[in-house]
């Protein structure tokens, strides 16, 4: 039932109403006729109380998702190429390159050794020195434009949102 001055809604057996205070002494709601239930406020809406309405989804951060692993690698981002390999496999490359220049290096101070000549061993040491920092200074600009790239994916990112 509802209280016919505020329209909030009373218990059957109420005498009067908690809301307003109103007496419903002389108010019969069960025998009243059409007219007077045509003249009460229509019933609030139903809404579900506030303990049976779900939690938005809680992930935090670090958390694995539907494509991530435990250990954090993306798989969708590696087939979308979102993820670059090459930065790692250049880190590997740099340590194999490195080690060939200088064996390298050292077989070309070893033979001009075993012929005598003062010339052809120095020549092997600055050709090592500067094949290791060569090889270095190429590497590192390939992984500076992977930051590049990096960098302008966020900033696109950030003006995006």
């Amino acid at each position: 039932m509802y209280c016919p001055a505020c329209g909030s809604a009373v218990d059957k057996n109420a005498e009067s109403c908690p809301e307003c205070g109103k007496s419903f002494e002389q108010l019969n709601f069960e025998q009243s006729s059409n007219e007077d239930r045509a003249s009460l406020p229509p019933p609030p809406p139903l809404t579900p109380p506030p303990s049976f309405t779900t939690p938005p989804p809680y992930r935090p951060q670090g958390m694995p998702g539907p494509y991530r692993a435990a250990d954090g690698f993306d798989f969708r981002r590696f087939l979308t190429f979102e993820v670059m390999v090459t930065p790692v496999i250049i880190k590997v490359l740099y340590i194999i390159g490195s080690v060939i220049i200088a064996v390298t290096a050292l077989i070309a101070m070893v033979a001009a050794m075993s012929n005598g000549s003062f010339l052809g061993f120095f020549s092997s040491v600055l050709g090592g020195l500067i094949g290791l920092v060569a090889y270095r200074v190429w590497l590192e600009i390939l992984i500076l434009l992977f930051n590049i790239y990096k960098e302008l994916k966020e900033i696109n990112k950030k003006s995006n949102h």
